[in-house]
């Protein structure tokens, strides 16, 4: 299993799972992505604690399904334009970048990113839909050395507090 090495992704989940939570690579739970998979010098622990410091000031918000969209055989739901989620997708992603993550797919970084939800084997969103954004999760893309599993290593609900 040469092909693999530990990377990771950010994500908010629209269902609650516990830390500790894995899934097959095929069978995600629905979500939007804040941050692809990356790789990083730094522990699943320390990259933990920089997202809490990251979004500690975030309150949840709500985002809107827009348009269903074929990207090759990838179905997506793309999202309305939204202040709230690109504000968390750019402090997500430039401290990332900022502490040296290496992103397997730069091109879909800050301008190249389509905010969207991958429609899922047993889940989607469809035209309309208002989902809550109120937690960002670190997932591990390679947990004991598995590239074919994943597990939410830690999520971090947004503060609801004034």
């Amino acid at each position: 299993m040469s092909e693999f090495r530990q990377k990771w992704a950010v994500a908010s989940f629209f269902e609650s799972l516990d830390n500790g939570f894995e899934f097959d690579y095929t069978d995600n739970p629905l979500h939007v992505t804040l941050a692809g998979v990356f790789a990083s010098k730094m522990s699943g622990l320390e990259l933990s604690k920089i997202l809490e410091n990251t979004v500690s000031d975030t309150k949840p918000f709500k985002i809107t399904a827009k348009d269903e969209k074929s990207w090759g055989n990838i179905k997506v739901m793309t999202l309305e334009k939204s202040e709230k989620f690109n504000e968390l997708y750019w402090l997500i992603q430039s401290k990332l970048i900022k502490k040296g993550a290496e992103f397997n797919e730069p091109q879909y970084l800050k301008e190249g990113f389509t905010p969207h939800c991958t429609n899922q084997k047993n889940s989607r969103l469809y035209s309309s839909d208002i989902v809550e954004v109120n937690s960002v999760s670190l997932v591990d893309m390679f947990p004991d050395s598995n590239g074919y599993k994943r597990r939410v290593l830690k999520t971090i609900n947004l503060s609801s507090n004034d």
